[in-house]
């Protein structure tokens, strides 16, 4: 999936979002006419949970192959953009697996590929048969890491410059307990049961959340807030 333009990424975010609401909103409606089966709200409450990290992955990862199909030098990107592409090296420094020290070389390999990023142009390179950059499924620019807590989410938000305290910090309570912990439960095997009164405030956060992290994903690449310099409000 290539994104060239703002056209491209509002319709790849628009039809990720409408298959997203019709699976929640069919097996929402099929666990309310079947309220005595019990595992149908369970399994329902770990899909939704699952669209949640899906649409937040896609979106951010959407917005960073737009950014990359710009050809815009590193040097006029926010720091936490080009950061990206570093990252995605996976250089040794980033790899230290024991407590030996980091080698000078390692951290040389890092400033270099820095510095020929800064003087190039921004862009996520997948395979050698690349014409245009695309969003890695297997390894994404911007990992969701599982069910993303509020600290992922707040990570995520620094680095593409979109306001975690509108899209997140009233959210953060509902996040960590009416939807992470039940969703851990009954997705490592626990008993819990899934009451209606759950499945619904999950179905009307999830969509709603969707909607607005979207559109903030959209604001944020019609305003260039990945471009150096620019006013970015993450707090």
């Amino acid at each position: 999936m290539r994104i060239r333009n703002l056209e491209e990424l509002q319709n790849e975010i628009d039809a990720d979002i409408a298959w997203r609401k019709k699976e929640i909103v069919d097996f929402h409606l099929l666990c309310s006419s079947n309220d005595t089966l019990e595992y149908l709200r369970r399994a329902c409450f770990v899909m939704m949970c699952a669209h949640f990290e899906g649409s937040i992955r896609f979106a951010s990862n959407a917005y960073v192959a737009y950014i990359s199909s710009q050809s815009i030098k590193g040097s006029d990107l926010r720091t936490e953009i080009n950061a990206i592409a570093v990252r995605k090296k996976k250089h040794q420094l980033f790899n230290q697996t024991n407590t030996k020290k980091v080698k000078v070389s390692s951290v040389s390999d890092v400033l270099k590929a820095y510095d020929d990023l800064f003087n190039g142009s921004f862009y996520i390179k997948i395979n050698e048969d690349d014409l245009m950059p695309e969003i890695d499924d297997a390894d994404p620019a911007l990992p969701t890491e599982g069910n993303p807590s509020p600290d992922v989410l707040k990570e995520i938000a620094m680095i593409l410059g979109l306001n975690y305290n509108a899209l997140f910090r009233l959210r953060e309570s509902f996040i960590n307990s009416e939807l992470l912990n039940p969703r851990h439960s009954v997705a490592h095997g626990e008993k819990r049961p899934i009451h209606a009164n759950e499945l619904n405030a999950a179905k009307e956060f999830v969509v709603k959340v969707m909607d607005d992290y979207t559109a903030a994903i959209m604001d944020a690449a019609i305003n260039g807030l990945h471009m150096k310099n620019r006013e970015v409000e993450i707090e």
